[in-house]
């Protein structure tokens, strides 16, 4: 999966039944001036952006390390913003532990800060911003590391999955005992993400541990997707997505996956977030079809309950 593909997976979803404040806000400003600025790459549709950006940090007292990262960093460098850019940089790198580590080699602006005309600048800011990271978290950098890994880790149970169904010619019984080890697998991986958010009792984001410049997102995705695992990873992780969400450290995204997922599997949802407009028409059964419009709710009063306590509308 691709990076732009799975920034949607981190903070945008199908369009649902009910949003938060804020959850509104994300959705239908900055996901829509993100596209805008895909479309037409300009320093006035980048500064909207920025200014909506800055609109949502200063309404929940916040920094969207995320946002910033994923949004802005590489935009502000190709627009040639570079003192914005380097104000961005060296925030990140100080607060939220960026780390040279974790480039990919693919950013736009990697040969200017590594071997171009930043690099001077970049090794100077870094070795100073860094050290201050390192200082106040330094007991994190094995776990920043864990976290960084998971991507790369999912993406070989990935292959290994897509090469099976293209050169193997298994059977039914031996695809099923296939597809129980690719759970098996995908759930370790499930699992060192828990470990990490049950030791800092928290998932781990940019603003409650770090910035994970590899996203874990697809984990979540494919731990939802595999049936064997969805209910263990619902138990795992429910509560420390709650706390997260109260905390605006994360958006409906993952609540609805859950719901999805929860339909796909078992045809009935878990929030209420969802219609069968959301899902794509190949996992509809002909009694689905009937009535097109409506999911059942496993437990309507935990529904009812969630809404209220997240203020969804």
């Amino acid at each position: 999966m691709n990076k732009k593909i799975l920034l949607l997976c981190l903070f945008f979803t199908v369009t649902v039944i009910c949003q938060n404040k804020r959850d509104h806000f994300i959705h239908d400003t900055i996901v829509n001036l993100n596209a805008n600025l895909a479309n037409n790459y300009n320093e006035d549709n980048f500064n909207k952006l920025l200014n909506s950006i800055e609109k949502l940090e200063k309404n929940y007292n916040t920094y969207e390390p995320e946002f910033r990262y994923h949004l802005l960093l590489q935009n502000a460098y190709k627009l040639n913003k570079i003192d914005f850019f380097k104000n961005q940089l060296s925030i990140l790198v100080e607060k939220y532990g960026f780390d040279v580590a974790y480039m990919s080699e693919n950013e736009s602006y990697y040969n200017a800060i590594m071997k171009g005309d930043l690099s001077f600048w970049f090794k100077e800011m870094y070795l100073e911003k860094h050290f201050i990271w390192l200082k106040n978290n330094f007991e994190k950098q094995i776990d920043l590391r864990k976290l960084n890994s998971l991507h790369e880790k999912d993406q070989l149970i990935n292959t290994y999955s897509l090469s099976l169904d293209v050169r193997a010619k298994h059977d039914s019984i031996q695809h099923k005992k296939d597809r129980e080890l690719i759970s098996i697998y995908s759930m370790r991986n499930a699992g060192e993400l828990y470990t990490i958010t049950q030791k800092y009792n928290a998932i781990p984001t940019g603003k409650t541990f770090a910035l994970v410049q590899n996203q874990y997102a697809i984990i979540e995705s494919h731990n939802l997707q595999l049936e064997d695992n969805y209910d263990r990873y619902y138990m795992l992780f429910f509560e420390y997505y709650k706390k997260a969400y109260l905390g605006n450290e994360i958006t409906y995204t993952i609540f609805s996956n859950f719901d999805f997922n929860s339909y796909v599997h078992k045809k009935k949802q878990k929030f209420g977030l969802i219609t069968k407009q959301n899902v794509l028409e190949s996992y509809l059964t002909d009694k689905d079809k009937i009535c097109p419009d409506v999911i059942p709710i496993e437990d309507l009063e935990f529904s009812k309950k969630i809404k209220k306590e997240f203020k969804w509308y």
